[in-house]
């Protein structure tokens, strides 16, 4: 990751200035895509992934009752944007309680016209 950002953001800071301030994530790639879906969603912390299916690349997130709004975003922007990182479709459950009954789901589908 330091590789990428550069020292005091040296490398970082053209690409953000080139694209007019816009805010940028990083995430660092992993061979296990569970690890990598829950990096695009943070800072929500993420209790459980499920993959569902692999080959349609579509996954159940868990998340906290706090982590909820963090990890959906207004109007599901940060689910939107983990879902084009990533490249899945994922669907984000509330765990209420610590138990595995889910109080509230949000599914985001991956557009693939853009990818």
């Amino acid at each position: 990751m330091g590789a990428c950002v550069g020292i005091k953001g040296t490398r970082i800071r053209p690409v953000i200035a080139e694209l007019h301030g816009e805010k940028i994530d990083l995430i660092a790639a992993s061979d296990k895509i569970e690890d990598m879906l829950a990096a695009s969603l943070a800072p929500a912390k993420v209790v459980k992934i499920e993959l569902e299916d692999k080959d349609k690349k579509t996954a159940r997130v868990h998340v906290a009752e706090d982590q909820m709004a963090g990890a959906i975003g207004k109007d599901a922007i940060n689910l939107k944007l983990a879902s084009e990182l990533t490249g899945w479709n994922m669907t984000v459950e509330q765990v209420a309680g610590g138990s595995a009954a889910a109080a509230a789901a949000v599914e985001v589908k991956n557009d693939e016209k853009g990818s």
